[in-house]
């Protein structure tokens, strides 16, 4: 059995009322950190995962910044606040604040049609907006099935990656159910390429990374060179081995690297509207409505779920 990538990164911006509350009991503050280093060192042990760094952060202030276990178990080279980790699918919210700004500066609209900016991508018939793209409700499948797990390995260009799912039906009419979709969102990364003209990785570091400080935050392959860079595991047979990297593919939905530290600034600045007006945060965060999935629990870019 195979379990894939045991060493993570975990980040938390939670803004916690005057007293702590862990299931539903209260809690000072000594005794919260008490509860996330239990917390992580529990998840270390029955995971079983080589390490991992926490962020949580109260008004602005940090309760917890720390690492657990190890970034890299040959070097027994630990896990610290600093260590960087491929982020996966938190890239996305990055892709939807460039999308946002963009919408901002008029170059592409939310309800532009996936064609008007990317012509050749079959739709089959059906309007796929910018904002169904955002939202995971476009009906686009998502990777996955035989040739995907063929080719997952391999270094694809974006439009090799999404070659493998693009010919495939679409599973809803767009804007009336949701499916996450990472194939939407490596869509979206050739949409900020052509409406601001720049690669998405020079993009993301030029409007995002480098204004808000984030030092160790962008694009990074399999073969950069990143200094204090996780290593990643998996479980086979109950032993922790190194695991098969992914290939360079799937650029807005998973290709980013960062810190802890690099996230917290990064939520920090979405709070104060430093990348997007505040009526575009909102859009981020406010769930999409749909006729037969009311409840998506998706924004233009996050979830939310209880804590």
């Amino acid at each position: 059995m195979r379990v894939h990538v045991i060493c993570g990164v975990s980040v938390a911006l939670v803004l916690f009322p005057a007293t702590f509350i862990v299931g539903g009991q209260p809690r000072d503050q000594a005794g919260f950190v008490s509860d996330i280093d239990s917390f992580a060192n529990t998840a270390l042990r029955d995971g079983p995962i080589a390490g991992m760094s926490v962020a949580v952060v109260r008004n602005g202030k940090a309760v917890r910044m720390k690492g657990y276990g190890f970034a890299n178990l040959e070097h027994d080279a630990p896990a610290t606040p600093e260590t960087v980790y491929r982020i996966r699918s938190v890239s996305k919210m990055f892709t939807a604040v460039a999308i946002l700004q963009l919408v901002e500066q008029g170059k592409i609209s939310l309800d532009d049609d996936l064609t008007k900016v990317l012509p050749d991508y079959p739709t089959h018939g059906q309007s796929v907006k910018v904002r169904h793209l955002l939202s995971h409700t476009s009906g686009i499948k998502n990777y996955g099935g035989p040739s995907w797990r063929k080719n997952k390995r391999l270094d694809l260009s974006p439009a090799e990656w999404l070659a493998l799912v693009k010919d495939e039906p679409l599973e809803f009419p767009p804007g009336t159910n949701y499916n996450y979709s990472n194939t939407g969102y490596d869509l979206l990364a050739l949409i900020v390429e052509k409406a601001s003209g720049e690669t998405y990785p020079d993009y993301i570091r030029k409007h995002i990374a480098e204004p808000a400080g984030l030092k160790n935050t962008g694009y990074c392959t399999n073969q950069a060179v990143i200094k204090n860079r996780a290593a990643p595991y998996e479980v086979v047979k109950e032993a922790r081995v190194n695991a098969d990297a992914w290939g360079n593919s799937g650029s807005g939905s998973a290709m980013l690297c960062s810190t802890v530290v690099d996230l917290v600034q990064f939520q920090e600045a979405l709070n104060v509207h430093r990348f997007i007006a505040a009526a575009s945060v909102t859009r981020m965060n406010e769930a999409a409505q749909s006729a037969d999935a009311p409840h998506i629990g998706r924004g233009l870019g996050t979830g939310r779920r209880g804590i």
